[in-house]
């Protein structure tokens, strides 16, 4: 075997030392494991979810390890006190489940607190909620509660009603600018 010189070895160590130095030096943005959109404006976000409701948070029951194994995986369950529906929930009481935590897009529940909840339903067919979801504490959410009491102050057909009146003035216009054929 032939031994290695020391001039090798210097460069080799010079280039180990500028490596590790650029790899310092160069600014790279923080990754996030729960990254989100901006939440929509609360009409979209009504359609987009399978149910929308305010209420009380009556009792936060995190995940039950299976032995001596503790899952990120394995959801909390929120149990609620509903004030109003807007879609998709009946009754007095419903329990959502979410991730344990924010950095997987868990949202961080208080017992207590109320909020406005925006929650589709998972693969079980249980209701769940994300950190990327607009829900919200109830105080912070007023602008969207207002919305959604004018919105459904004729009843629940009021969305569709909307949706027909827009489509109706929207074929209106279209025919008024709809130039007449040259005969």
């Amino acid at each position: 075997m032939r031994p290695i010189s020391v001039k090798k070895q210097t460069s080799t160590f010079l280039l180990a030392v500028s490596i590790l130095v650029l790899s310092v030096s160069i600014d790279v943005p923080r990754a996030y494991a729960c990254s989100c959109l901006p939440p929509g404006p609360a009409v979209r976000s009504y359609f987009n979810y399978d149910a929308v409701f305010s209420g009380r948070v009556t009792d936060v029951v995190p995940p039950e390890p299976r032995g001596n194994i503790a899952s990120s995986a394995d959801p909390v369950s929120v149990h609620f006190e509903i004030y109003k529906s807007y879609k998709g929930v009946s009754g007095k009481n419903i329990t959502v489940t979410t991730a344990p935590f924010e950095a997987i897009c868990g949202y961080n529940f208080e017992k207590g607190n109320e909020y406005l909840v925006y929650a589709d339903k998972n693969n079980s067919d249980y209701l769940s909620v994300n950190l990327c979801s607009n829900t919200s504490l109830l105080s912070e959410s007023k602008s969207d509660v207002a919305l959604f009491n004018t919105i459904f102050f004729f009843g629940p057909l009021t969305p569709l009603l909307l949706l027909v009146i827009v489509l109706f003035i929207g074929y209106k216009i279209m025919t008024y600018f709809r130039k007449k054929p040259v005969v």
